[in-house]
């Protein structure tokens, strides 16, 4: 009859391609979703900010889910959600993937890692600077929110299937970033591979990810780390951390993490306000790698090289 019916949320801060669930203040999921036989699966949202100037990237939210028989536990260091901005080179709608560029990683704790399926939310770190935070790059940027896992095991990724964005894509959507989801198996230097992206055939419910955007001012400054030095840098063989922290902190974590977002070091210490830590890394592949230290008041991070 020509009638439809349909339902927003207002929000002055999150952006999602989902539904809210406003009773768990958090993007609403019918169901979890990967490709058939599970493996490497990353689920990209895009999103504008047209209001972007003097903002920040606070964190993302998104919903994870393991099969066959395992839990979240198994899968501890092979999650991460990445920012990509997107420069639209050719102006052409299309995203392709030497038109992205990583500007953000997280580091993603599972609450429970006993459980098979959970809803994380992390802190963004800067790609360039490693500390809390994205600045938006002004008014209209432009960015894609990608969830992902590596690895052989099969996990899922929410969706929210009562936003089924099917006309909306089939006729009114401008470019790329209106999709309500783009799915990657594969990263080029870390970069999704869009040119190789797909949509599930009959599927277009929406990604249930949530991006978190404040006011730089909206919460108060809080020094993380007074002193942190890494040595040597590039190394082939031990690393060495010392950090200096303004406070004792009740736990104090240490994550090395691949380029991919992968953990392949990580040691835990109990209240301190001074450590000293050293990696044994001379197994490590040459390349780039992230330290990530997470203290009571929050992460930072810093990169190195291993160079053989």
């Amino acid at each position: 009859d020509n009638d439809a019916t349909t339902s927003f949320f207002f929000s002055e801060n999150v952006y999602s391609k989902a539904g809210w669930d406003p009773d768990n203040n958090r993007p609403s999921r019918t169901n979890a979703y990967t490709i058939s036989g599970g493996g490497n699966i990353e689920f990209l949202s895009g999103f504008s900010i047209p209001n972007g100037q003097g903002m920040v990237i606070d964190s993302v939210q998104f919903y994870v889910a393991i099969g066959n028989g395992a839990t979240l536990g198994d899968i501890q260091g092979s999650v991460g959600a990445f920012i990509y901005e997107w420069n639209d080179a050719n102006s052409d709608g299309g995203v392709g993937t030497d038109e992205l560029s990583l500007v953000a990683i997280t580091d993603v704790t599972f609450p429970d890692p006993a459980s098979t399926g959970d809803w994380v939310k992390v802190p963004v770190l800067d790609f360039n600077t490693f500390e809390e935070g994205l600045a938006v790059s002004g008014d209209g940027a432009t960015y894609f929110v990608g969830t992902r896992y590596e690895g052989s095991e099969l996990v899922f990724m929410g969706f929210d299937e009562n936003f089924d964005q099917t006309l909306w894509s089939t006729f009114l959507a401008q470019s790329d970033l209106e999709l309500p989801y783009i799915g990657v198996t594969e990263w080029v230097n870390n970069i999704p591979n869009v040119d190789m992206g797909f949509i599930f055939t009959g599927f277009f419910g929406s990604a249930a990810t949530a991006v978190v955007v404040n006011s730089p001012n909206a919460a108060e400054d809080v020094e993380i780390v007074t002193n942190m030095s890494m040595f040597p840098n590039p190394t082939s063989d031990r690393l060495t951390v010392e950090v200096e922290l303004p406070e004792l902190t009740s736990n104090l974590e240490y994550k090395i993490q691949s380029a991919s977002g992968i953990v392949v070091r990580q040691e835990k210490r109990s209240n301190v306000n001074y450590d000293k830590a050293e990696f044994d890394v001379s197994d490590l592949p040459s390349g780039q790698y992230f330290l990530i230290l997470k203290t009571d008041n929050g992460s930072a991070a810093r990169a190195f090289t291993v160079q053989h």
